[in-house]
């Protein structure tokens, strides 16, 4: 039990793995939303408005976004572990609607959004233990 004034601060915490990754993942999540979005005004300049449901340009968006060459092999499997589940969990207007909402400048990723990106760290984690 530490006494009052020896706590430590969560900045002073020692980082874990899984605390980076979950960091690595959170703001990598969120660079991704620029890519998908980057995407879809290319498409919809074409006269295309964008993918109505989940595809492979939709899929390679969301990993170029989410991890560059050379990732950390972890950060890979939970961004995979990520779109596949989103693909099964979430109606894509609703994955669009995340999108919108985080380039309108929200920073908050949504609950549900959240859970996912989170079970999936704890997936991979649970798969190196």
């Amino acid at each position: 039990m530490s006494s009052p004034g020896h706590e430590r601060s969560p900045a002073s915490r020692p980082s874990s793995p899984l605390r980076e990754a979950t960091v690595r993942a959170v703001v990598q999540l969120r660079t991704l939303t620029v890519s998908l979005f980057g995407l879809i005004m290319m498409l919809a300049a074409c006269g295309d408005s964008g993918p109505d449901d989940y595809d492979d340009s939709t899929r390679e968006a969301f990993m170029a976004g989410c991890v560059e060459e050379g990732s950390d092999p972890d950060l890979v499997e939970v961004c995979e572990c990520t779109y596949e589940t989103a693909v099964e969990e979430l109606p894509f207007e609703r994955f669009r609607s995340v999108e919108d909402r985080l380039q309108q400048g929200e920073s908050d990723i949504p609950d549900d959004v959240s859970q996912i990106i989170l079970d999936c760290i704890r997936e991979v984690s649970a798969s190196r233990s």
